[in-house]
């Protein structure tokens, strides 16, 4: 409801707060969020073109809420995907280690079958003990493989069985009401709480199990009689080596080699043990990503709903729409920063961020340079066997050159990349004023009467808190003015309206339901305003008000009647 109001200034200082005993200045957001009001100057309004922050905030404005929980939503998913990243890496650390202990231990086999080929004049016995210490070590890496794995799966058993444990504890009694459904939820529960006590028995079933294996303390069992004849063997085998006095210096290397390559290959076990548990690292990690990449599009989406909303709301006089992908600054000042000292110049990366969002697809592009980042990120410079760097055709494609993809690859790392990762080109709502039918022009082009005018009737065509303008008269024309008034009439009904105003149009044919005039304390003293009053336009007081203060008194709005001729 438009309200008369004489201009006055408010100290923002007498917004206060409690906070530690004391009272405390509040923020803008947390006024904002304790009175939720949408408040404008008419300068604003016309000239906030060169602010896109308040351009955007009627686009944002009536989507706070949602937009404040894709935000959230965001956030959460890239928690996910740091968590994600972190099994991920761990995921090839452990790959490039097992196959670096394969290679280790397929060299130093092979260094111990040529020494068992070069032992001449044995006996029969000793070449039989030393072909079936081939044998007892092969057999030894797949009976230490079984204990492993029983100790994974002993270890994920007491997990999930402390897991139903919480359950059970938790597990709430069936309500009284529905009473009507009471049998239903009681066999229910009966059910669920049956699945719970098979779950836990099962388990401390497997955990034992797992325990007679891993542990091998069972008497007479498999595990014992294997470790019983190992060790046996192991025995006998020592014995020989000591009494071949010929080749005690190779029989010496051979056994070195074997107990070394023995350690390998438990490593080894242990190693695709720990693969095992991480074997959807690069899915979860996917996933996470692919999330991710779907909160920024629901966004973008929103917006680009609400733009068209805007448009409508403005009769056409405003087009907006959301140019996805065009706004680099953030993803470009994020690599800038993670390869300082790398003596790559800024402007190769400016035009790397030019040239994302001047492709065909910049989606494609941003994940096309993302993907070869991380391979530099990745890779290790001094370790890395010449002419192996990952290739960069993309990069090279983006104003980069080989020199730069060196650097990069030396000074760049996975914690970079990662930031950089969750650093999006950001999308952009483009604006424009429809000059004439079919024809627009950059808002910001427009003058500034165009653009209050566009901005004033979105403003009124849109529901939500309620709106304040000081003295929305500025830079309109009178014509203007009461295609206003008109559309104050079905504004009403969408929300709340405060205008402070001196304009008598608004008032009156914008039929306020209250009025409220101010003035000074003391005649002559501009600086201590009060009010003088409040009422309806039918009391008299009011209308005498609004006489004095908009019409400049009786006596002139009769004047001026008298000279228009009514």
């Amino acid at each position: 409801m438009p309200h008369l109001v004489r201009r006055a200034s408010v100290d923002g200082s007498v917004q206060m707060k409690i906070g530690a005993g004391v009272l405390q200045p509040c923020t803008e957001e947390e006024v904002r969020a304790l009175l939720p009001i949408q408040a404008y100057s008419q300068k604003q309004l016309s000239d906030v073109s060169v602010r896109i922050e308040e351009l955007t905030r009627f686009i944002t404005a009536p989507i706070r809420g949602d937009l404040d929980r894709l935000q959230r939503q965001t956030l959460d998913r890239a928690n996910r995907i740091r968590e994600a990243y972190a099994t991920r890496q761990r995921f090839r650390d452990l790959t490039r280690t097992l196959h670096k202990r394969q290679l280790e231990e397929r060299s130093i086999t092979q260094q111990a079958n040529t020494i068992r080929a070069s032992l001449t004049g044995l006996s029969d016995v000793y070449r039989a003990l030393l072909e079936q210490g081939q044998h007892y070590t092969s057999a030894g890496s797949l009976i230490a493989s079984w204990k492993v794995g029983a100790g994974t799966i002993s270890e994920k058993a007491r997990e999930l069985r402390q897991l139903v444990q919480a359950q059970l504890a938790s597990l709430q009694p069936v309500p009284a009401e529905p009473s009507a459904m009471k049998e239903t939820l009681e066999a229910a529960r009966t059910q669920y709480d049956g699945l719970l006590e098979s779950a836990l028995a099962a388990l401390s079933e497997i955990t034992v199990a797992a325990g007679v294996i891993e542990g091998g303390d069972v008497a007479a069992g498999p595990w014992e009689a294997w470790d019983a004849g190992h060790a046996a063997f192991q025995t006998e085998y020592a014995a020989a080596m000591e009494r071949s006095s010929s080749h005690t210096e190779k029989l010496q290397q051979l056994r070195a080699m074997e107990a070394r390559v023995a350690e390998l290959a438990a490593e080894t076990t242990r190693t695709r043990e720990t693969l095992a548990t991480l074997a959807t690292a690069d899915e979860n990690y996917s996933t996470a990503r692919d999330q991710w990449l779907g909160a920024q599009a629901e966004h973008d989406d929103l917006v680009d709903r609400e733009c068209a909303a805007l448009t409508a709301r403005s009769g056409g006089l405003i087009r907006v729409g959301v140019k996805r992908y065009a706004d680099p600054a953030a993803f470009v000042a994020s690599l800038r920063s993670a390869l300082q000292g790398s003596r790559v110049q800024s402007a190769r990366l400016d035009a790397l961020g030019e040239a994302i969002i001047a492709a065909a697809d910049p989606k494609a592009a941003w994940l096309a340079a993302l993907t070869e980042l991380e391979g530099l990120a990745d890779y290790d410079a001094e370790r890395g066997p010449p002419g192996t760097r990952p290739g960069a055709v993309a990069l090279l494609g983006m104003g980069l050159n080989a020199g730069d993809i060196d650097r990069i690859a030396q000074h760049f790392t996975p914690e970079n990349w990662l930031v950089l990762s969750l650093t999006p080109i950001e999308s952009v709502p483009i604006y424009e004023f429809r000059a004439r039918e079919g024809e627009y022009i950059p808002f910001k082009n427009a003058s500034a009467g165009q653009q209050a005018t566009a901005l004033l009737k979105t403003l009124l065509n849109q529901p939500g808190p309620p709106l304040l303008i000081d003295q929305p008269e500025e830079d309109l024309d009178n014509p203007v003015m009461l295609e206003i008034v008109e559309q104050l009439w079905a504004a009403k009904k969408l929300r709340q309206i405060v205008f402070a105003s001196h304009n008598a149009n608004l008032v009156v044919n914008g039929d306020a339901e209250l009025v409220a005039w101010f003035g000074y304390r003391t005649t002559g003293d501009q600086s201590r305003g009060t009010i003088k009053g409040v009422g309806a336009i039918d009391v008299e007081d009011a209308r005498d008000a609004i006489k004095q203060i908009m019409e400049g008194g009786e006596a002139a709005f009769r004047l001026r009647r008298e000279k228009y001729g009514f």
